[in-house]
Order: C-alpha cells, then structure tokens, then sequence
C-alpha cells in the first residue's frame, strides 16, 4: 500500500494535514485535517510499513494492546481507501 500521489502530509504548528494537488483538488478542494494518531499512521504509510507491523509499533508508541492497534489502524486504512487517500 502506498499514499496517493495527489496528496501531500504537511505538519503546520502541530496540526497534521493532507493537502490535495494536482487532479485531487476536483475531488477535495480543501486540506484533510489528521489526528495525531491518524498522522503517525499516514508515515507509517509513507515509510512503506505493513499494516501488521504498523500495529506491532502502535502499541509501543501508544498505550494500546496489539488487539486494538490492529483494529485501529485497519479501520483507517479502510476509511484511507474508499477515499481514494491509499492505493
């Protein structure tokens, strides 16, 4: 899986932020505002690391058991995809 070209992570004054360019902007003419947890998840993306392995390192990053972190991260991923964020 990898993030959509058409968007780009920007991290303004600690607030996260997918910005769309280029054919995205028809699509989503504004900025998508992340969580902090939503963010960390969209570098995991960008770093190329599975959805397993981003739940193993969810639960070291934050107070979570490895059941949660996965059903967290795959309901983003999922929510990712049928916006077309992730490919």
């Amino acid at each position: 899986m990898k993030g959509n070209k058409d968007y780009k992570y920007l991290e303004i004054a600690g607030e996260y932020y997918l910005i769309p360019v280029g054919a995205a902007t028809e699509k989503a003419p504004a900025p998508i505002q992340l969580s902090e947890t939503a963010a960390w998840i969209w570098r995991q993306i960008q770093n190329g690391v599975s959805d397993k392995k981003m739940a193993e390192k969810m639960t070291l990053e934050y107070d979570v058991d490895l059941t949660h972190a996965h059903v967290a991260v795959q309901s983003f991923l999922g929510e990712l995809l049928e916006q077309g964020l992730i490919e």
